[in-house]
């Protein structure tokens, strides 16, 4: 008789399945906090008052990662939710 039961995880295992379900929501979170902590800034910089070259450059900058940070969820929440998916249909068989 073949046992087909899934092996018993070891600790390591189980925290990466552990750190890996969890990890949609941090990059969820870090972008949500990114954005507006960019949108700030860009807001700040942009006054009258503060125009300069090198604040022209922070500008620039913060309109480039806010663009790649929302650009980022969507695809981070596909891929993450499409990976717990899979993750949770694996079956594992003991050899034998």
């Amino acid at each position: 008789m073949v046992d087909t039961a899934a092996p018993k995880r070891s600790s390591l295992c189980s925290y990466a399945v552990e750190r890996e379900e969890r990890r949609g929501e941090r990059v969820r979170v870090a972008c949500v906090f990114g954005s507006t902590s960019n949108a700030m800034n860009i807001a700040v910089l942009t006054r009258r008052a503060l125009i300069s070259p090198t604040n022209l450059l922070l500008t620039a900058l913060a309109v480039a990662d806010l663009v790649t940070m929302l650009f980022y969820v969507p695809s981070t929440t596909s891929t993450c939710d499409l990976d717990l998916d899979r993750s949770k249909t694996k079956t594992r068989r003991r050899p034998g």
